[in-house]
């Protein structure tokens, strides 16, 4: 897959490689309540991430189809 272009500008995005996101688990007064608990539901998600150097829009696509459907 070629480079994507960006959004706004409809210049080519650059690459800057994967990015992992933190997502599920439990913030704020949970964490305190539960400690490690609050996390359990928390898993790591890498995402191809690409940058516009023109207005600094950042992009996140999962090109080699790793999510979960649902």
């Amino acid at each position: 897959m070629s480079e994507p272009n960006c959004n706004s500008c409809n210049l080519q995005l650059k690459p800057l490689g994967k990015i992992g996101l933190r997502t599920g688990g439990m913030n704020g007064g949970w964490e305190l309540l539960f400690g490690a608990f609050a996390d359990m539901g928390e898993q790591i998600v890498y995402l191809d991430t690409y940058r516009c150097e023109n207005c600094g829009r950042l992009e996140f696509f999962d090109l080699d189809l790793s999510l979960p459907l649902s």
